[in-house]
Parts: C-alpha cells; structure tokens; sequence
C-alpha cells in the first residue's frame, strides 16, 4: 500500500488525500479523516489510482517481462497530472530498465510524450497508425 500512496502521490495533483488505506476488501482514500471510496473520487482520480496499481503490482513481478503496455491511460487525467504521469514514467523506465509500448490517440499528448522522452534518442521509436 506504501508504494501504490507514494505512486499516487506522485501522479496527482492536488495533494488533497491524505491516506490510502484497504479495508474490508475495499479500496479507501481519506481526505481530512474523511473516508471516501472509489466509487466517490472523480474519474481522473480513479484512473491515477489504477494506474498507481498497475505499476505497484509491475514492480513486484520477480520473473515478468521489461515490457509495459499503455493504452491511452491519460484520457481522464487533466493536463497537469498527466505531465507528472509522464515525468514518473521517465523516471521508472531509466531506473527500473524497463520498456514501454504507449499509446494514444492525442496528438497534443503524443507531442508532449515525444518530447519528455527524446531524450532516449535512438531508443525511442514512434509508429503512426491509422484506420
């Protein structure tokens, strides 16, 4: 749970809930002593939530694959959180050696995640797709 708070933390914005906790096989953020539960945060919120699971339990893969998969995971996130989703994924792939495959279908986002991630210079390969 340390890690998935520090996650989340780190990708949302603004700071306004103060523990995250598992109770009674559910999933419980407090905001001032006040419990809330998924089902009461906003859709931005969920999806930084789910996202800070999802590379919570990616870490914990002792035998996994370098590989992550992304589909469009910032579709619900506002631009300001998805610019720290994009420095946090900097950051995890150098440190962690892994590999991501990320896409989406916001050419203003693909934009901005070309240019945080130029940086890996020839390892940074970009497909467009198209029906």
């Amino acid at each position: 749970m340390k890690e998935i708070k520090d996650i989340f933390k780190t990708i949302h914005a603004p700071h306004e809930f103060t523990d995250l906790k598992f109770e009674n096989k559910r999933l419980a953020l407090y905001k001032n002593d006040v419990k809330h539960s998924v089902s009461q945060i906003s859709t931005g919120q969920r999806a930084a939530l789910a996202i800070s699971i999802f590379i919570s339990l990616n870490r914990k893969l002792k035998n996994g694959p370098n590989v992550i998969i992304f589909d469009d995971p910032v579709t619900f996130i506002d631009d300001f959180n998805a610019l720290s989703f994009l420095d946090f994924l900097r950051y995890f792939i150098v440190k962690e050696n892994k590999q991501i495959f990320f896409a989406t279908a916001n050419k203003k986002f693909s934009t901005l995640f070309k240019k945080k991630f130029e940086f890996l210079q020839n390892d940074y390969k970009e497909f467009y797709l198209e029906r």
